[in-house]
């Protein structure tokens, strides 16, 4: 699971939009929305994302528990996997858009 060009590059389309109306709703409400909500939307974004881009088919499979509970578990944890591959890119880049610098989360660099 690699992200392409055109994938980071949306990502970073993303981040300025986010980082824009993350301001325009600071401003509109004269308060700052927080950096743990900040964080709720960029992993809900990134979740979205990974599911779009991995796009899950539902293979054919024996509908037992055992099969209904591996084609969960799989697909769960590529998804998740991925997301949290966007969800840290997307953050440093939403970080660097709104120039607070977090590097306990994202790293320097």
């Amino acid at each position: 699971m690699e992200l392409t060009v055109g994938q980071i590059a949306l990502i970073g389309i993303i981040a300025s939009v986010l980082s824009q109306a993350i301001k325009l709703i600071s401003a509109k409400f004269q308060k700052d929305i927080g950096e743990k909500v900040t964080m709720v939307i960029v992993f809900v974004v990134s979740l979205v994302l990974a599911f779009i881009w991995l796009n899950p088919l539902i293979p054919t499979m024996d509908w037992s528990v055992e099969g209904i509970v591996m084609f969960l578990i799989e697909q769960i944890g590529s998804v998740l996997g991925f997301s949290v591959v966007i969800y840290t890119l997307l953050l440093k880049k939403l970080y660097e858009k709104l120039d607070l610098v977090k590097a306990r989360f994202i790293g320097k660099g």
